[in-house]
């Protein structure tokens, strides 16, 4: 396991069928004798109900942005540090991000604070990823989003705005963005 795990964290996921299967480890038995064997399950996600929220002139807009040949991988991570505001209790923040995957520049990222709670927060982001794109003046070919949950609430995008949207755990150039975005805050 541990072999595995160092040559890629994302070997607990069986990709070759659902995103939502992962490894479950357990005896099998095998002619009185009993090894450790493999065996991959689905463990859908839970049932939320989610609102979100975007204005309706931020998704005309986003139609009618010109679209570039250009992947743009995006991700909300929780930094690993807390922020207390003045007369509050400290909380941890978030950091949108959001990247292109051939050059590994940073588009754009804000830090997100879960304010009144984490599911505000989530319905929020497609109001907030929409002016992204439309701060930019383009729109990608296809958003990839890390997060499943993410890559749920933006998946209106493809029916309304004709988007591609998809979802890959194994996003290396977002990975090093988001590392160099949380190592330069903590050193602030």
């Amino acid at each position: 396991m541990v072999k595995r795990a160092s040559e890629s964290k994302y070997f607990i996921h069986n990709e070759t069928h659902h995103d939502d299967e992962y490894l479950y480890r357990e005896i099998i038995k095998d002619k009185g004798k009993q090894a450790w064997g493999d065996n991959y399950r689905r463990v859908p996600e839970p049932e939320i109900k989610q609102t979100i929220t975007y204005q309706e002139g931020q998704l005309n807009a986003y139609k009618n942005l010109p679209e570039q040949k250009r992947t743009v991988q995006t991700d909300l991570k929780m930094l690993p540090f807390p922020v207390k505001e003045k007369g509050e209790h400290p909380q941890y923040p978030f950091v949108l991000v959001l990247v292109d995957s051939e050059s590994s520049m940073i588009l754009d990222f804000e830090m997100l604070n879960p304010k009144p709670d984490f599911q505000t927060m989530i319905g929020q982001l497609p109001g907030i990823i929409l002016s992204k794109f439309i701060d930019q003046g383009w729109r990608p070919e296809e958003i990839l989003f890390k997060s499943p949950q993410l890559e749920s609430i933006m998946g209106f995008l493809e029916q309304e705005a004709n988007q591609s949207v998809g979802h890959m755990l194994d996003l290396p150039e977002l990975d090093q963005a988001v590392n160099a975005i949380v190592q330069g805050m903590g050193n602030s």
